[in-house]
């Protein structure tokens, strides 16, 4: 009853938003972890119905019949199905491969699927590098190796030079994992190191200046090579690379210290010396570089801050004098005197400045009369006050 009702609401969800990707995938969950392959198989067909353009539910169907069932006649159906709703998904068209290749169908199958797969028309270059390696993974399996060249090991090498050919035509291959792919392949099963040397010399040429690579090379040398071109690609490499070539230094003197005689020993410290006072100074020579042109950034900026400063300062004198403009005219119209922005204040002249003026007296003026003094005036008495009552005068002081 618990199992029904939850179905019950897993539907009632479905029926509200049949086009919810959401709801169709907490249903498939729970059947799944249910474990009951029928309903399982419904659900999933359900939602690839309602939802057929979606990749990762077809890749999820898929992935569970090839893991779960297990049956050719019924994973294989659900896969042609898939490519042609979805041909864009290089993940299915590989898992395709993967599955003929699992059921054991014929060869024939197998490469008139991938053929298809070739013409589907990916959107990005590196799909294309993905379908070639699962398909060289397939050849690679069905390969039958001997001394002897057989027809399967040639076929092999055709389809490597296919692969290259396509994939440098549409770039999808940029750190030239396929040309390596072969590269061990010829050196492992093949037995035929020059063919390997030939490929990564290609490849060491097109990428000289990164560790990573030469290691690769190295590490090729050492395992199927010989010490005379492990030597020579140390020393090749110590030429070219600068972004790591401390870990090709200490890679280059344990070889010598393992494998090298006292003469090969100090040549390889020579070389390495050399080589680390090279990229000192270019490392030195990159920071001065780098400082000046900080310096230059930091002098370009602080010229545009002053010259954005002078620009408002400049903008907010043309705004005063254009206010000033402004209400000079406005005066003028209403007939006003225009003053400048600071008049100076109208002070009265000082009477002392003003020179005199002889004026006429009136008619009848006879000039200035003496005044007579008044009765009991005596003009040769001293002119004294009289002291208030009680006043004494002092004493006089001692010598």
């Amino acid at each position: 009853k618990q199992k029904l009702k939850a179905r019950e609401t897993l539907e009632a969800n479905l029926v509200k938003d049949e086009n919810s990707m959401d709801h169709y995938q907490e249903y498939i969950n729970f059947e799944l972890k249910e474990k009951d392959p029928t309903r399982i198989q419904i659900i999933f067909e359900r939602a690839t119905t309602v939802h057929c353009l979606e990749s990762a539910i077809w890749s999820q169907y898929l992935t569970y019949l090839d893991s779960t069932l297990k049956i050719s006649t019924v994973s294989l159906p659900v896969y042609e199905r898939a490519i042609r709703n979805v041909p864009w998904s290089v993940e299915i068209w590989c898992d395709y491969i993967r599955s003929l290749e699992r059921y054991e169908q014929p060869h024939t199958e197998v490469l008139s699927v991938f053929e298809q797969a070739l013409a589907a028309g990916f959107g990005e270059p590196a799909a294309y590098l993905e379908l070639w390696l699962c398909f060289i993974d397939y050849m690679r399996r069905r390969t039958i190796w001997s001394k002897d060249i057989t027809e399967s090991m040639s076929d092999l090498r055709t389809v490597f030079e296919r692969a290259n050919v396509h994939l440098g035509k549409c770039r999808g291959d940029p750190d030239f994992e396929v040309s390596k792919y072969c590269a061990n392949l010829e050196a492992d099963q093949f037995g035929v190191m020059e063919n390997a040397r030939k490929l990564w010399a290609d490849i060491t040429a097109a990428q000289p200046f990164k560790a990573s690579v030469w290691m690769e090379y190295i590490q090729l040398e050492k395992t199927f090579g010989d010490k005379k071109h492990l030597r020579k690609a140390f020393q090749r490499a110590l030429e070219k690379v600068y972004d790591d070539p401390e870990l090709l230094v200490r890679s280059f003197i344990q070889f010598e210290r393992e494998e090298g005689s006292l003469e090969a020993f100090e040549h390889c410290k020579k070389l390495c010396r050399i080589k680390m006072e090279k990229v000192g100074a270019n490392k030195a020579k990159h920071d001065s570089k780098k400082s000046d042109e900080d310096q230059s950034r930091f002098d370009k900026i602080e010229k545009k801050k002053e010259k954005d400063k002078q620009y408002r300062r400049d903008k907010r004198q043309q705004t005063a004098a254009d206010k000033k403009a402004v209400n000079g005219n406005t005066q003028e119209e209403k007939g006003t005197e225009r003053f400048p922005m600071f008049r100076k204040p109208n002070v009265p002249e000082q009477a002392g400045d003003v020179p005199k003026k002889n004026i006429a007296p009136p008619p009848g003026f006879t000039g200035k009369k003496p005044v007579a003094p008044p009765p009991g005036f005596n003009e040769n008495m001293k002119r004294t006050i009289a002291p208030p009552p009680g006043f004494k005068e002092p004493l006089p002081k001692k010598q």
